[in-house]
């Protein structure tokens, strides 16, 4: 390995790496380490408040000798976070100039804030309350993504004229719903010329369209979530110009809603759909609506590059009318239906690259769809039994990276299948539906695998075979296994979810198979589950006809792994 390539370069090449490839990176020589440190501390994204805390340690460990936090330029933040904690990270990490969440600031966090001398960009708050002495002035053009709940705040129209760069906006009434008037929307957006991303929620629309209203070509995205109301829809023909999504998010339910406001929004919904001639993402919770509105999107030729069908009529006609643009397909029926029937009409997407079909009675053949649609880089597929017809040549390459697959009956050939026929497979998913109860194997030693989760309905042992070494994730807790001395060897391990430890028919299965074995069994209680030792010897097979099937996986080592047993199951971390 080279010592001597110019930082440019190795800069250039970090980019590309995953994080796991850059810690390795670090380790290769003192050069190395000097030049991607800066990279590897540049972008921090902290999910939970456990990986927070660790964090902040790391920087105060090596403070005196290699302040870290210098590198730092932009942080994602868990929620819940205390005062002390920002105020803690903005001394490690002076210079940050972007501020994120995974989910939302409080306003009121915001205050510590003013400590980044730096700080150009802060996305996700939001606003529940008015608070005195805020210092509005250090974050009015700092501020992106914003919520505001305008029932509790009467005055939020005045504040969003203070926060001009706010990009995406949402306006939520809470329950019950606060009312929104058009001519207080027309002034949002002219309080907000940055805007190009607008959600409403929980809100009664009122008022009268205004006459002067402005058009406005910066906002590309329009969610309506739960609202009830008249005019909103022309309001929304005659405002937005140059629309990308659309989304209607709420039941069609009369019962819940009442026929009127069903109508109503449907006929809003129509007139707002009509304006849309370059609309690329259309979604309605309520089949009706979606259905209509679809029909009239087909009507004025817009560029879908998605479509839905929670059954057959229309489908295929819909699929001729947007061929050309078309990159994601989801179709969903309990209609019986062959492999042929469903994927004829897609043969002509030349830009299909994500596909789901939820077909349950019907039983799907793998390999058609991934021949019929040569550029799928996403599939996720669900029937009754998922198989393979055989027809592909031994040299066809798929470009398939992600891939669910959910069957009462998952053929244990499929997996063979894959490893040859598509390389670039980084994210598997599998799930056994409830009729499954009997062994299968899942063999899939791929170097290009990633992420690796499968999840069985019913009672099972999995017996997981892992070649090679790499960090290890799971979900619970964000806890990181790492391998001695990075050398390769060849493992199998036993896994029994528990998620009653009072069902002593478990034990009965794990105690027969270590019996039979001679291996050693210890609880795990941190993953809720049992874990049977390594042996020279495998476990016999129980002669007992209602024994626990076993899921037998071999794979090379993967960054995460989840193993899932029956609905209340945990989640299983392998230890490396």
């Amino acid at each position: 390995m080279r010592d001597d390539i110019p930082s440019e370069i190795l800069d250039n090449i970090a980019i590309y790496l995953e994080q796991r490839d850059r810690y390795a990176c670090l380790c290769v020589c003192r050069s190395w380490n000097t030049i991607l440190t800066p990279t590897l501390y540049s972008s921090v994204e902290l999910r939970s408040i456990g990986r927070f805390q660790q964090f902040i340690t790391t920087l105060r460990s090596v403070e005196a000798s290699n302040p870290l936090g210098k590198f730092v330029r932009k942080v994602k933040l868990p929620n819940s976070l205390e005062d002390q904690d920002l105020s803690a990270l903005s001394r490690l990490c002076p210079f940050v100039i972007e501020l994120d969440a995974w989910y939302a600031l409080e306003m009121e966090s915001l205050v510590v804030l003013q400590e980044w001398k730096h700080l150009t960009k802060v996305s996700t708050v939001i606003i529940s309350k008015s608070i005195p002495n805020f210092p509005l002035d250090f974050f009015a053009k700092k501020i992106r993504t914003l919520c505001i709940i305008i029932r509790d705040l009467p005055e939020w129209i005045k504040l969003t004229a203070e926060l001009p760069c706010v990009e995406d906006l949402e306006l939520d009434g809470r329950y019950p719903s606060a009312a929104i008037s058009l001519p207080d929307l027309e002034a949002v957006h002219r309080a907000l010329p940055c805007l190009s991303a607008l959600t409403i929620e929980n809100c009664l629309f009122s008022g009268e369209i205004p006459e002067d209203v402005a058009p406005c070509d910066t906002v590309r995205k329009l969610t309506i979530r739960s609202c009830n109301g008249r005019m909103w829809g022309r309001y929304f023909a005659r405002k937005y110009t140059n629309l990308d999504e659309l989304y209607h998010v709420g039941s069609d339910d009369s019962d819940i809603f009442g026929q009127g406001a069903i109508a109503e929004a449907t006929t809003e919904a129509k007139i707002l759909a009509r304006s849309c001639r370059d609309l690329k993402l259309f979604r309605a919770d309520a089949a009706s609506i979606y259905r209509e509105c679809l029909e009239i999107l087909r009507e004025i030729g817009a560029p879908l590059i998605r479509v839905e069908y929670l059954g057959t009529p229309g489908y295929a006609a819909s699929i001729r009318t947007f061929y050309a643009t078309l990159s994601d397909v989801s179709l969903r029926t309990e209609e019986k239906m062959t492999t042929e029937e469903i994927l004829e009409p897609l043969k002509a997407c030349p830009a299909l690259t994500k596909l789901e079909l939820l077909y349950l009675n019907s039983d799907l053949a793998l390999d058609d769809c991934l021949s019929c649609c040569k550029s799928l880089k996403n599939l996720h597929i669900d029937g009754n039994k998922i198989y393979l017809t055989r027809n592909s040549t031994m040299g066809d390459k798929h470009h398939l990276r992600q891939l669910y697959i959910d069957g009462y009956d998952i053929a244990d050939e499929v997996f063979p299948y894959l490893l040859q026929h598509c390389p670039l497979l980084s994210d598997l998913d599998c799930t056994y539906g409830t009729r499954h109860n009997q062994s299968c194997e899942i063999y899939f030693p791929s170097r290009s695998l990633k992420k690796l989760q499968i999840y069985y309905h019913n009672s099972c042992l999995f017996k997981v075979t892992q070649v090679g070494k790499s960090e290890q994730h799971s979900e619970l807790g964000q806890i990181y296994h790492e391998s001695d001395e990075g050398e390769v060897d060849d493992r199998t391990r036993w896994y029994q979810l528990l998620y009653n430890y009072n069902q002593r028919l478990w034990d009965w299965y794990a105690w027969e198979i270590n019996k039979r074995s001679g291996q050693q069994c210890k609880n795990n209680d941190k993953y809720g589950m049992e874990e049977l030792e390594r042996s020279d010897e495998d476990p016999k097979p129980l002669s007992d006809t209602n024994r626990t099937p076993i899921i037998s996986i071999t794979c090379y080592s993967l960054d995460i792994v989840r193993l899932q047993s029956q609905a209340l199951a945990s989640i299983a971390a392998l230890d490396k």
